[in-house]
């Protein structure tokens, strides 16, 4: 028959890997935060890009403009042919595409992102609702630590 002490070194073990569980919840948490926070970015490059496609549709050949090379620097330049865009399909690649297939090929890669944030939240829903089965085991262990605990006696006069 176990004692009280080896019972109390049960319940705190299994606290311990409770917390422990808790705290992989909430890395996890974290992750899928900074996840979807990066995803609604690349998003949001894309929306821009189908918006300049839609811009670019409208100018002239011969036309001056801004060309954005990176986020904080713009050259000047000339329209040469506005027929077709210069599309970087990713890995360093780029492709020739005409304004249609341009749009085309933003939209999809806005549907995937989509598709993917939507994933991602339900995940991190999923992680919500077991972390708190985890915080809600960890109360009633305590609670049941407390029960357990032997109650202090008065010193007999």
């Amino acid at each position: 028959m176990a004692g009280p002490v080896a019972d109390q070194q049960r319940q705190i073990a299994a606290l311990t890997e409770l917390q422990n569980i808790k705290q992989k919840f909430e890395n996890d948490m974290t992750l899928l935060t900074d996840s979807i926070q990066k995803l609604q970015a690349v998003q949001q490059h894309f929306l821009a890009s189908q918006e300049t496609t839609k811009q670019l549709e409208q100018i002239g050949n011969g036309e001056e403009l801004l060309v954005p090379l990176c986020d904080g620097l713009l050259v000047r330049g000339k329209t040469v042919d506005c027929g077709t865009n210069l599309v970087d399909i990713g890995a360093g690649y780029f492709v020739e595409m005409s304004h249609e297939k341009c749009r085309e090929h933003f939209k999809r890669r806005i549907e995937f992102i989509n598709v993917q944030l939507t994933n991602l939240q339900k995940l991190g829903q999923e992680k919500l609702m077991n972390r708190q089965h985890v915080m809600e085991a960890m109360q009633k262990q305590m609670a049941q630590m407390r029960l357990n605990m032997p109650k202090p006696t008065a010193p007999s006069r």
